[in-house]
């Protein structure tokens, strides 16, 4: 009697140790990069503080793509897979006709708004595979329902986190509303035209302030060099309502919105009713392009996401036992410095290199070797495009001209290796290596004809100004991963590599759900 209360009670423990968490919370803070987190967290004291304290911390993952985008990044952290299956190698490709392709556009879902800044809708239409968010949603039955809500301020990044059947919502920047599409809504929820209606208009008149009084938080170096800022100006202690998206109350307003879902599902909620919620956060994206990682900017506005993602926490830790949640922080890619910067430091290899100058020098050469004019139409990193009327020549002809131009790329300044995608395909290379995952950035009839490696320190861009994240490089691919789920995470930190693909199939194994069909992966160490 007394072995089967024993037994009892040890089965009622693990069933309570691995029951489904009552709220599942997916942040992905956009361009949030791991040599980022390491230098300002000491002046963490939010959400990012209390994650990397009291859950898991992987010092060493990594998003393994060939082009960091914001696209294929979310794509990969719902997905659990490469481009190569998922579809979605970057934030926008050029079809078999050299017409430009939005990574989640669907001209037959129309948006949800009578101001919608689209005049077509979006979708997950050009996402080829399966999400955990579909997998949750196809698995969830009618006595353990489960909610999943996905929000950014971008529509790409909410809509590749919610898959086909979760629900996304995303900012409408033209019309100061959230707002989606009719692929996830008839109607948008009432609880969400009431928050409209309420906070629409805070875009006006908001003012950026410094977000620590401690000057120490911001003694860091050519933290004011705006030299190569368009503009050559801070947006700190400026009103510019053009620029809401760009600011810290941005976040805010997203996060706000985030709380009344969350409250709205906890009012209507029933005993076994659970949530899953993906929330990616923009701004330090929006900004860090026009600033780079080392401005004051960058650095303060990642000190207001981590106030404001502690007021967003503490919130659900009024509703819901911690017990029963299950948080997850990562990044969908991260950022390279402003290269003229890193120049002056003393890195003389580091070099901006003009896309459209590129372009231009390449098919000067192809026309005086071959004759041939304009044949690359597109350069978009890391492809060159040939343009779709040299495709007619005989196979043999086009062959030479694309070797040409793979000959010829290996010699531009940047350029640190270049290969027909057949080429590229045909070779075996270790699953850590930059060629690797290169490879796994192919996707066919969306990838260009000719594919090429950039140096370190490498930036291309038609913009003289800025930065962005387009390079296989540890500054552009290494970013955080946090996981806190204290029913049966302790507090720890694993040093050891992992990547972005393990983090789905990790949180379908908490959830109880088939992971995603495509992913490959284990399942992350510690767990």
């Amino acid at each position: 009697m007394n072995n089967n209360f024993l037994r009892a009670v040890f089965f009622l423990s693990f069933c309570q140790a691995f029951s489904v968490p009552q709220v599942t919370l997916i942040i992905v803070i956009d361009q949030f990069a791991y040599h980022e987190l390491q230098k300002l967290l000491p002046f963490f004291k939010g959400g990012i503080k209390f994650l990397h304290d009291n859950g898991i911390n992987y010092t060493y993952a990594v998003q393994p793509q060939g082009t960091p985008v914001t696209g294929t990044g979310h794509a990969v952290i719902s997905t659990g897979t490469y481009a190569a299956e998922h579809g979605i190698i970057s934030n926008s490709w050029f079809d078999a006709h050299g017409k430009k392709v939005i990574c989640d556009e669907d001209p037959e879902m129309p948006v949800i708004a009578p101001h919608g800044v689209y005049s077509y809708g979006r979708s997950a239409k050009n996402l080829y595979v399966d999400t955990l968010s579909d997998q949750i949603i196809l698995n969830s039955s009618p006595h353990a329902q489960c909610n999943v809500l996905s929000l950014s301020l971008k529509s790409r990044a909410a809509i590749l986190m919610a898959g086909n059947l979760g629900k996304a919502l995303w900012f409408d920047e033209r019309s100061g509303r959230f707002t989606s599409s009719k692929a996830y809504y008839s109607a948008l929820p009432q609880w969400l035209t009431e928050f409209n209606n309420k906070n629409h208009l805070r875009k006006n008149g908001i003012m950026w302030h410094l977000n620590k009084k401690n000057k120490s938080a911001y003694n860091f170096k050519l933290t004011h060099n705006y030299n190569y800022v368009d503009g050559h100006e801070s947006l700190i202690e400026h009103l510019n309502p053009k620029l809401f998206l760009k600011t810290p109350p941005a976040n805010q307003l997203l996060m706000e919105c985030a709380t009344s879902a969350f409250l709205e599902w906890f009012e209507k909620k029933s005993l076994n009713n659970h949530l899953v919620m993906w929330l990616s956060i923009s701004s330090l994206d929006k900004v860090g392009h026009l600033y780079g990682p080392y401005a004051q900017e960058t650095i303060d506005m990642l000190y207001h996401i981590d106030e404001h993602l502690g007021i967003f926490l503490n919130t659900i830790f009024e509703h819901v036992d911690k017990q029963e949640l299950l948080v997850a922080l990562t990044s969908d890619h991260g950022v390279h410095p402003i290269m003229q910067l890193v120049k002056k430091q003393g890195l003389d290899f580091a070099r901006k290199v003009n896309s459209s100058r590129l372009r231009a020098a390449l098919n000067k050469y192809i026309e005086q070797k071959f004759g041939y004019k304009n044949s690359i139409e597109h350069i978009k990193i890391p492809y060159c495009y040939c343009n779709p009327t040299i495709k007619n020549l005989p196979a043999r002809e086009l062959t030479r001209i694309k070797r040409a131009i793979v000959e010829q790329l290996r010699k531009y300044p940047g350029i640190k290796n270049c290969w027909l995608i057949e080429d590229l395909l045909s070779q075996q290379f270790q699953a850590s290596s930059i060629e690797y995952h290169l490879q796994k950035q192919y996707y066919p009839g969306r990838s260009g004809d000719i594919i090429f490696q950039i140096m370190p320190y490498t930036d291309m861009s038609k913009i003289p100004w800025g930065t962005k994240h387009n390079a296989p490089y540890d500054y552009d691919t290494h970013v955080p991963l946090m996981l806190y789920h204290p029913s049966t995470l302790p507090a720890q930190t694993i040093d050891e590599r992992v990547i972005i693909q393990q983090l789905p199939v990790t949180l379908a194994h908490f959830l109880q759900v088939p992971r995603p069909s495509a992913s490959t992966c284990d399942i992350l160490p510690g767990i």
